[in-house]
């Protein structure tokens, strides 16, 4: 299996996910991981936000929470598939962008059209956020994700 997102809490609890449904989780800093399935979808991108609860997110718009160790599954946010998330936003296809505030149980656009796709999202707090995506797409928002304000990237950086 191919692992395509991560995200740890703190040095001893994290998350993977990857191809074919595959999640697997550990809480002793990698020496053992336990791996849990609920769905056959390739799974993009994990946010552990505290240690109960995280959301995971996939193609065909496949939205996954964890509580404890319970997982529900979401198909009915947006269309497309989902490549980025963090905190309680996520990202996709058609440039879209959801938010939850009440642990997923709705999901609210923030903004759809941007772009073909959204690649990725990092927040480093509630309200300050950073999305990107294809053509070199950056979007920044600074209040939990009401506003986008697009930034511009400088080109390509040749390493």
């Amino acid at each position: 299996n191919v692992l395509l997102g991560v995200s740890f809490l703190d040095i001893n609890n994290g998350i993977a996910v990857g191809d074919n449904g595959t999640v697997i989780r550990t809480n002793n800093a990698g020496a053992t991981w336990t791996y849990l399935h609920l769905t056959n979808n390739n799974l993009n991108a994990v946010s552990l936000t505290n240690i109960s609860y995280c959301f995971v997110v996939g193609q065909y718009h496949t939205v996954l929470k964890l509580t404890d160790t319970t997982w529900t599954e979401y198909y009915q946010v947006g269309t497309g598939d989902f490549y980025g998330a963090s905190y309680n936003t996520i990202v996709g296809t058609d440039g879209q962008i959801f938010l939850t505030t009440d642990e997923g149980t709705t999901w609210v656009a923030q903004i759809t059209g941007a772009v073909k796709k959204l690649r990725g999202i990092s927040f480093v707090n509630s309200d300050i956020g950073t999305a990107v995506g294809h053509n070199g797409t950056i979007l920044r928002t600074t209040d939990g994700g009401n506003n986008w304000i697009t930034q511009s990237s400088i080109g390509r950086a040749h390493v």
